[in-house]
This record gives C-alpha cells, sequence and structure tokens, in this order.
C-alpha cells in the first residue's frame, strides 16, 4: 500500500520544515513549498491525497490556491490562519476548503486532523480518476485536451457544459449536492441558483445522453444531488 502524499505549502519556513517533519515521522510522504504558485505547480504535476496551506503567501495566497486546486479536485485541504484572519478562514471555506487551524497550533493536533480527512477521504469516498483518459461506456473524456466524444463523435460542449461533466466525471459514484457542483464550476458561492445550474445540466444531458429524460451518464439522486455513472447504469 502506497503512503499517502501530502502537500504543505507555507511561507514560514520554520513552520513548514517541521509539519513535513512531523507528518514524515508519522509515514506521510510529504513535499514542502514556499507559495501558493510552488504548490499549484507540484500540484498538477503529482497526485496528492491532502493539502495544507498557510493563507497569507506570496506570490499567491491560500485563498487563491484552494480554489484553483477546487476547481478540479477534492482533495481535503487544510488552512493555517493567524488568529485576526477570521475573514480570510471564512473565504477559505467558502472557496472549498475542508478544515482550518489557527496559529499556533499543536503538531498532534495537526497529526489528528490529517488523520481523520484522510480516512474520510481515502476509505469514504471513490477515488480520484488520477488518469487522463477516462472511458464509460460509448463515451471517452480526455482531461488532458478536454475533449468528449460518444461513439467515436466528437462533442461539442461549452466551457461550463465541459467544467461541470469534469466535475462529475473526474470522481464516478461520488454524490455531488448541487453547492459543490455550483462552487466547483462557478467559482462562487452557492447560494440556491438552481437556475443556472439546471440550465446548464439540462444542455450538457442533451448532448451526452441518448436519452435525456432517462440519463445513462449523469444521474439524479433525489434529496441530494447529482452523480456520474461510468459502468452499466
Amino acid at each position: 500500500m502506497r503512503k499517502s502524499n501530502i502537500l504543505v505549502v507555507e511561507d514560514e519556513r520554520e513552520i513548514g520544515s517541521l509539519i513535513k517533519k512531523y507528518l514524515e515521522a508519522e509515514g506521510y510522504h510529504v513535499v514542502y513549498k514556499e507559495n501558493g504558485k510552488e504548490g499549484l505547480d507540484v500540484f498538477n504535476s503529482e497526485l496528492f491525497d491532502l493539502v495544507i496551506t498557510d493563507v497569507m503567501m506570496p506570490v499567491m495566497d491560500g485563498i487563491d490556491l484552494c480554489k484553483s486546486i477546487r476547481s478540479f479536485s477534492n482533495v481535503p485541504i487544510i488552512m493555517l490562519t493567524a488568529k485576526d484572519e477570521e475573514i480570510d478562514t471564512l473565504k477559505g471555506l467558502k472557496h472549498g476548503a475542508d478544515d482550518y487551524m489557527t496559529k499556533p497550533f499543536s503538531i498532534r493536533e495537526v497529526i489528528a486532523r490529517v488523520k481523520s480527512l484522510l480516512r474520510r477521504y481515502l476509505e469514504l469516498s471513490q477515488p480520484l480518476i488520477p488518469a487522463s483518459v477516462l472511458e464509460a461506456g460509448d463515451m471517452v473524456i480526455d482531461f488532458s485536451n478536454e475533449t468528449v466524444t460518444i461513439d467515436g463523435e466528437l462533442i461539442q460542449l461549452r466551457i461550463k457544459e465541459y467544467e461541470l461533466l469534469s466535475v462529475l466525471a473526474k470522481r464516478p459514484g461520488k454524490i455531488f449536492t448541487k453547492g459543490e457542483i455550483y462552487e466547483s464550476v462557478w467559482q462562487n458561492a452557492y447560494i440556491g441558483d438552481d437556475n443556472t445550474l439546471s440550465v446548464h445540466m439540462r444542455r450538457l444531458r442533451q448532448k451526452i445522453e441518448k436519452d435525456p429524460k432517462n440519463p445513462r451518464y449523469i444521474q439524479t439522486v433525489w434529496g441530494l444531488g447529482f452523480k456520474f455513472v461510468a459502468g452499466d447504469k
């Protein structure tokens, strides 16, 4: 069984190195970067199971890093904040952070929260599709080239339609709430704007489903949200 891969992004080298040291002592593989830009670059090149990021950093802060990661991944994110950064903490949670810790913090608490989030992500959730191409029935999604074909025919999707499909397809079987989908695709807080999501969902289904009223790929889970089904219905 492979070690869980954790990305730590913290501009205070002493704190970042300390977190890295103790997580490695727990058996995790840890990559440490000192700003959000470096963190995002390495996140795009490796498969990570969890991210720990500071909020206030040069080049790219933790909020923008969180937003960027959330545009295509549901990996758990823990944000590190100073006591007077309550507004930034709320922004981080709004843009997809799963947890936050206020400095100064206990290393034991960091480890406990990491273990808890990893357990939920790795054991209780469907895995993120790491491959660049997903084959689901007659559909082939090439995430690298952002193309979708069905029965060998290229499907012309608008940007938001593709992003909507991509968010769901990268975690087949996982149920996404309307809020999770909306915030991932439109990068704004979800305030019950069902119309925007419904219109795009209807258009997407019309293009990829043989019977949009009885969808094969994107299925509604009543009272919960939507899920992408990769295998036979």
